[in-house]
């Protein structure tokens, strides 16, 4: 199939071809009739990643500053490239699409056939075909035309604004900005029996909305005051759109911006007039939270009235009771193919309602050979399955370098993803088929996909024969864990999960330090910063929490230092302000006696480094600050160098394993880390010690 992407490096509009996507239990796959452009937003986008670094940093400030802080804590050269990760990358346009429902859940509302119009950057883009939540699709009625259908997410942006103010029947709102937004939800307002008038600086988009039936003027031509109510539709570096619309309603009035504009405001007109400012978010409840778009939740009706589905069935329906005529709206309409081209022409003609139709025929494919070579020649052919930010930027350029090693197949969820991924790293071919990739014989498959499909992933690799590198953790589910146990004390295999701190230069030299037969006490220390609540390595379902997800690493560490099993855990955690996997102490009990305590917060200043290890046995007491150094203290004082957390020595251990036939760590090490997570939450829920023989 193709999809459009703009490249952000430079700004380039292309269509690409990529795999189809695979059905997903909980999605649609539909094949798209039409997309509509959202003309002001993809073209701001398109102008700022056209524009130079200097301008863009100019045009997103708050992006600095996320920068200058990554710098601080990872350093400039990790910040480096990760920015340039960012830079080098696919981005989809579009968010809004109608079409025909090719695969559906058997117990989903759709089923084959259904024509439903479908929402969101990252599923409803310009593409032939689309994998869509299904609490991001709505089914078309009778009598609207999948043409009219392309417009509903941006249809319910405007529903979502209209409901953010409040309005009721009768009451006089105005519109500030005529572009496709304001012009839809000028028309949504006086559908609903609300007295509306529209107002632009273009005189063009005046005429425009006069044509199809809005009281419309230029600013300063209109001289009504105290409007019950104003939407700021416009988009502008200034915030006098903003400003000319708390003038212009009444007292305790209401203003909603679902436009790009500042927010600055008189304190004087707020304080006089007591005017509620809003901004209104996306197309609605749900935008934007795993937990809805993603795993399928829904409040019910009683609790949450209106989500993003109800808000895009109200578009519908609103055409489908001929109250509101999308189709006067469409000003122009181009076939797919031509597509590249359109965003050129949209910078220089008055457009409003812009759509791209697609064929009725698409080339669905699975796997795209993208080179052949004969430097093809080397003895292990590693395929990857979940090459995100992190796989990109500290596991694949170790394969990539090393001289045994040919990147073969890679597969992301994101087709755009996966082009962009083989192009840069020399794979020689790519597909958005998991199954696809296990079955075809390769020496070796990386798995960095979210956490919920590493088990799954691994279980179906080990069953077909294939050595694997999975990122941590090995899975968030207890019985993957005891399957994958099962399945390789029968069947044989090789399993490695990225416990990459144990292969760094800085763990390594602290070992060296210690001695095997005596035991030891330590402590780690890990400020591993705040993340969002709906963070997906914070949901249960998705990421499993921080405990399995990343706490996991210090555990093993734990054994590596130790050189034994942990025995049992104990951990209590602060629960003020936080969940109870954020802010951690975890006492770990090891089988040779030794103690090692770890302290997991989301506290902390990010000026001390995110890690820090404190090892004490007999008179020796050895640190390690960060990767970056390496202290003892004792009969011998010495200072060493350790920078790095172990990625490309990792990297060479399974490679070297794999040519020798045995995993660079014992699968008895792997379960057990993977089980003591496991035990740290039971021994959170019942508040005692928990030992690891327990499970």
């Amino acid at each position: 199939m193709r999809k459009l992407v703009l490249y952000i490096k430079n700004g380039k509009i292309e269509l690409v071809d990529v795999p189809s996507y695979v059905f997903r239990p909980g999605f649609v796959l539909v094949k798209t009739a039409y997309s509509a452009i959202s003309r002001g937003t993809e073209l701001a986008l398109v102008g700022l990643l056209k524009s130079s670094l200097i301008q863009k940093a100019r045009k997103r400030p708050q992006d600095v500053k996320k920068v200058i802080q990554m710098a601080k804590r990872y350093g400039i050269k990790t910040t480096y490239s990760l920015v340039k990760d960012r830079l080098d990358a696919y981005m989809p346009l579009g968010y809004s699409l109608s079409g025909e429902v090719i695969v559906a859940d058997e117990e989903s509302e759709f089923s084959k056939g259904d024509r439903v119009a479908c929402g969101g950057s990252e599923y409803a883009s310009h593409q032939e075909i689309a994998l869509v939540p299904v609490n991001m699709c709505a089914k078309v009625p009778e009598g609207v035309s999948l043409e009219e259908a392309s417009f509903t997410t941006i249809g319910a942006v405007s529903i979502w604004a209209l409901r953010e103010a409040d309005i009721k029947f009768g009451e006089r709102g105005l519109v500030v900005g005529l572009g496709l937004l304001g012009i839809l939800s000028s028309l949504i307002m006086k559908t609903s029996g609300i007295i509306t008038r529209g107002v632009d600086i273009d005189r063009k988009k005046i005429d425009f909305a006069s044509k199809v039936g809005i009281s419309a003027s230029l600013l300063e031509g209109l001289d009504e005051e105290d409007f019950d109510f104003a939407i700021v539709a416009a988009s502008s570096q200034s915030a006098a759109p903003l400003q000319y619309a708390l003038q212009k309603v009444r007292r305790r009035g209401r203003v909603v911006i679902i436009g790009s504009v500042p927010i600055e405001a008189d304190r004087n007109i707020l304080y006089e007039k007591e005017v509620k400012i809003s901004v209104s978010k996306s197309y609605g409840p749900g935008r934007y939270d795993p937990y809805y778009e993603i795993l399928g939740y829904r409040c019910p009706l009683e609790y949450q009235r209106w989500n993003v589905k109800e808000n895009m069935k109200t578009f519908l329906s609103l055409i489908a009771l001929n109250g509101l005529n999308v189709k006067d709206v469409i000003t122009h309409r181009f076939k797919f193919d031509d597509a590249p081209k359109v965003y050129d022409m949209l910078k220089h003609e008055h457009a409003v309602g812009v759509v791209l139709e697609y064929p009725e025929k698409v080339k669905p494919f699975n796997k795209i050979e993208i080179k052949k070579t004969n430097k093809a020649v080397g003895k292990i052919h590693v395929g990857v399955i979940g090459a995100g930010t992190f796989v990109k930027n500290f596991i694949l350029p170790h394969f990539k370098s090393h001289k045994d090693v040919v990147l073969d197949t890679v597969c992301n969820e994101k087709p755009e993803t996966s082009l962009n991924v083989a192009e840069r790293f020399g794979f020689l071919s790519y597909t958005n088929d998991p199954s696809d990739l296990i079955k075809r014989g390769l020496d070796l498959i990386v798995i960095g996909t979210r956490h919920d499909t590493h088990g799954r992933l691994v279980k179906d690799a080990l069953l077909s024969g294939r050595p694997v590198y999975v990122e941590k953790p090995l899975s968030i589910n207890l019985e993957d864990i005891y399957d994958i146990e099962k399945i390789i004390k029968e069947r044989g295999g090789f399993l490695h999960v990225g416990f990459n701190r144990r292969f760094s230069k800085g763990l390594s030299k602290v070992r060296e330090f210690i001695k095997d037969q005596e035991p030891l006490t330590g402590f780690i220390r890990v400020i591993a910063g705040k993340l969002p609540k709906n963070h997906w390595a914070k949901i249960r379902e998705i990421g499993g929490d921080r405990i399995v997800g990343e706490v996991c690493h210090f555990i093993d560490a734990a054994v590596y230092l130790t050189q034994s099993p942990v025995m049992s855990v104990f951990a209590k955690s602060v629960k003020v302000h936080s969940d109870f996997d954020d802010n951690l102490h975890i006492v770990l009990r090891m089988e040779n006696g030794s103690l090692i305590t770890i302290l997991y917060t989301e506290w902390g200043s990010g000026a001390l480094g995110k890690e820090y290890y404190e090892i004490h046995q007999l008179e020796n007491s050895i640190m390690l600050y960060d990767f970056r150094e390496v202290v003892l203290k004792g009969k011998k004082n010495v200072k060493l160098k350790a920078n790095g957390k172990g990625h490309k020595e990792e990297v060479k251990a399974v490679i070297n394993g794999l040519l020798e036939g045995k995993p660079p760590i014992p699968l008895s090490d792997i379960l057990n880390v993977s089980l003591s997570t496991f035990a740290i939450r039971k021994s959170l829920r019942e508040g005692r010690e928990v030992f690891i023989s327990e499970f």
